[in-house]
């Protein structure tokens, strides 16, 4: 995946330390303040340094959606209950 941290600035980016297992947070919107709004959540996952190994560029990560899961849910299909 190679999402732009515009296209997520409303959520957070999970990663997780390949290295040593280490799991830390940023809010997207505190990455495009750090780097510049063309930058891919996978130009942020190669320059990552863990925080207790200081490996870098070695971990796995995720997009996570914060906030009001109401609106995440807009659009989502319930089969309807055959009798």
């Amino acid at each position: 995946m190679n999402t732009k941290l515009s296209a997520a600035s409303d959520k957070r980016m999970d990663l997780t330390c390949s290295a040593c297992g280490q799991e830390f947070s940023y809010k997207i919107a505190h990455l495009i303040l750090a780097t510049r709004d063309k930058t891919t959540t996978h130009e942020v996952r190669q320059i990552a340094r863990c925080h207790n190994c200081a490996v870098k560029g070695n971990d796995t990560y995720q997009i996570v959606w914060q906030g009001n899961s109401g609106v995440a849910l807009d659009g989502a299909w319930v089969k309807p209950e055959t009798v």
